[in-house]
């Protein structure tokens, strides 16, 4: 546990679990610069703060502009002694992540988690001995998880070429995963390379292979060899993927093109994935063309709700980002009729979802018009 105290008058920031990675000599030479950069921020949020103080709704806003703060701090100590910072995921598994990351990094900073949604989901779904594949890895956040929920039986193989790639592998090494096979590639729909729009360090995860959702995210363009999943699958002798975790910011559609075998024998029950209109319009595509894709491959389209329980599919409810699940029909009966806890409840969250237990199945598996 490691407090920051901002100023003894004003408030102690408690982080648990979040520790700053070689804190010590090199920050003191920048004490005075941080001074006079958020002293004036720090008078502002001491006058804010006692105005909250006095009702419950505003004492919970202060604890929010505690986490703010605690995160803005860090990451100042951090990027002026050019250190990582590091928090504490799934309980008690480690990740590394640069101090710009305020993606999934300051997500893990703030609430040792990052998509909580999708987290919850791979949790109920995902089972010992599956095989995933992860692609677009990132840093690692969901690949520990993956790895933690296949175990020792199950495998993981993560995708990620861009420079989050380092500390992908640094957080497998750290945490001692040996289930996981990493790969510097982008998955696309052939072998060969792939350009990519290049971010900044911290910024990867709006990588893209167009101008990515932040436009102010990139830094150049690089040249990312590329494997496509049917190519990668043939050599490594996998002939069944249990779930597909997809975050490629607008290349869904590359991605599934290179999977036609794979797809089309019915060997990849499942696919998460991130349905970003932007990242899909910036890359030439649309929301569309990825749910047409699914459809007519034999699926049946979900939204995740914020507890990661599947919900069926409406467009409408389709904004700049949302979680999907794909499942083939055969998947969605086992889900639905498996014992215990999570068939009922998932069957009670479609039927809550529905408005009525009459409506029907076909709707799952066909997108909205």
């Amino acid at each position: 546990m490691t407090c920051f105290t901002a100023s003894p008058s004003l408030f102690c920031i408690d982080c648990q679990g979040i520790e700053l990675q070689g804190f010590a000599m090199p920050l003191v030479s920048n004490l005075k610069n941080l001074a006079r950069r958020y002293l004036p921020v720090k008078a502002w949020l001491y006058l804010h703060m006692m105005k909250n103080g006095f009702t419950a709704s505003g004492r919970r806003k202060n604890q929010r502009l505690r986490s703010e703060w605690s995160w803005h701090i860090a990451r100042l100590k951090a990027s002026n002694a050019n250190l990582d910072l590091s928090g504490t995921i799934h309980g008690s598994m480690t990740l590394y992540f640069h101090p710009n990351d305020g993606v999934g990094g300051k997500s893990v900073f703030l609430t040792g988690d990052c998509e909580p949604e999708a987290s919850a989901f791979m949790k109920r779904f995902v089972l010992p001995g599956m095989v995933v594949m992860d692609i677009g890895g990132n840093i690692g956040a969901h690949t520990l998880l993956l790895s933690r929920c296949v175990g020792n039986a199950g495998y993981v193989h993560v995708f990620e070429p861009s420079r989050a790639g380092e500390y992908l592998k640094r957080n497998l090494e750290t945490n001692q995963i040996h289930n996981v096979t990493f790969n510097s590639v982008a998955v696309g729909n052939t072998k060969g390379e792939l350009r990519l729009t290049q971010c900044q360090p911290g910024l990867e995860a709006f990588t893209s292979i167009a101008v990515p959702m932040w436009a102010a995210a990139a830094d150049g363009y690089m040249d990312a060899r590329m494997d496509s999943l049917d190519n990668y699958s043939a050599t490594m002798g996998i002939d069944k993927i249990d779930l597909v975790k997809m975050d490629v910011e607008g290349a869904e559609v590359l991605v599934l093109e290179g999977a036609r075998t794979l797809v089309a024998s019915k060997s990849v029950s499942a696919w998460l994935f991130e349905m970003n209109s932007v990242c899909l319009k910036n890359a030439g595509y649309s929301v569309e063309k990825l749910e047409t894709m699914f459809v007519d491959a034999g699926y049946d389209l979900f939204l995740l709700d914020d507890e990661g329980w599947p919900v069926p599919y409406q467009r409408e409810k389709v904004r700049k980002d949302r979680l999907i699940l794909a499942l083939l029909p055969s998947t969605l009966d086992q889900m639905k009729h498996s014992e215990g806890p999570w068939g009922d409840t998932f069957c009670a969250h479609l039927k809550v979802s529905n408005g009525s237990e009459g409506r029907g199945e076909e709707q799952f598996s066909r997108s909205t018009t």
